[in-house]
């Protein structure tokens, strides 16, 4: 499976990557640090899941999910983000996001939706 990543801060790049190494053993990932290159990567790259944070330059995550679903309405997103409000929920929803987790130091909550609900089998073949 190929994921894209997209986050601004290094460090929560870095530990998102390393937690979800350790959990979706043979994937492959792909990084980004603002909306644009995100958005770039996934029309050259074509991953199988977004993971991306709400705030970011250059195009919010918002807006990189309504571009990616204009791309591909069937890849699977998730918004990833320190600012959880129900409302950010709500309109992540709304723009095509499967859900918006609120980021951890454990990526617990991430690893287990990733393992629980989309379907790596699909995505796989």
């Amino acid at each position: 499976m190929k994921i894209l990543l997209i986050d601004d801060n290094h460090s929560d790049l870095r530990l998102i990557k390393e937690k979800l190494e350790g959990a979706l053993e043979g994937s492959e990932f792909i990084c980004a640090v603002d909306g644009e290159s995100g958005v770039k990567k996934f029309e050259e790259l074509r991953p199988d899941l977004v993971i991306t944070d709400l705030n970011l330059p250059k195009n919010n995550g918002y807006s990189v999910c309504y571009s990616i679903k204009k791309i591909s309405p069937s890849t699977k997103i998730i918004i990833h983000t320190g600012s959880y409000k129900l409302l950010n929920h709500k309109r992540a929803i709304d723009c095509g996001a499967e859900i918006l987790i609120k980021k951890s130091q454990d990526c617990k909550e991430l690893v287990g939706f990733i393992q629980s609900n989309i379907n790596l089998a699909y995505i796989e073949n």
